[in-house]
């Protein structure tokens, strides 16, 4: 059904307001409801947002994995016997202190990044722009309505 089928058909509001949005749009009035025409691309944009929602939470993971690393890594190097190590060559307590110095380092890095990444799409990305532009939208209807 087109728009304008819709607006003249009974099942329609009477007082029903057509909006040119680049394209046809019905909007019934609604007593405490406003809305905001979107384009394809906007709402694309809008969509695009719940991508860093995923990046917050690997974030979080990667703190959590970067201390459990660092617990470990402080751990052993308080309780090795580092002068038996030394004496008989062996290699297990190196490797290890190693392997959780790369593990520190690798996942703080990452959620650095990660870190990086979401607050730079919180402050200055198409998504943050398009929202505060809709947001802007709604309160100035909201003003006039008050």
């Amino acid at each position: 059904m087109t728009p304008e089928e819709a607006a003249k058909s009974e099942t329609a509001p009477k007082e029903a307001l057509r909006v040119s949005a680049g394209g046809g749009l019905v909007i019934a009035p609604q007593p405490e409801e406003s809305c905001y025409p979107l384009r394809r691309e906007e709402f694309d944009i809008l969509c695009g947002g719940e991508v860093t929602q995923d990046d917050a939470r690997w974030r979080d993971v990667l703190i959590g994995v970067s201390a459990t690393a660092l617990a470990g890594l402080l751990g052993l190097a308080y309780t090795s016997d580092w002068d038996r190590a030394f004496s008989s060559r062996s290699w297990g307590p190196f490797i290890v202190i190693i392997i959780f110095a790369t593990a520190f380092l690798a996942t703080g890095c990452m959620a650095r990044y990660l870190h990086y990444k979401v607050r730079r799409h919180k402050e200055a990305s198409s998504h943050s722009r398009t929202r505060s532009k809709i947001e802007a939208g709604f309160q100035e209807v909201q003003g006039k309505t008050d």
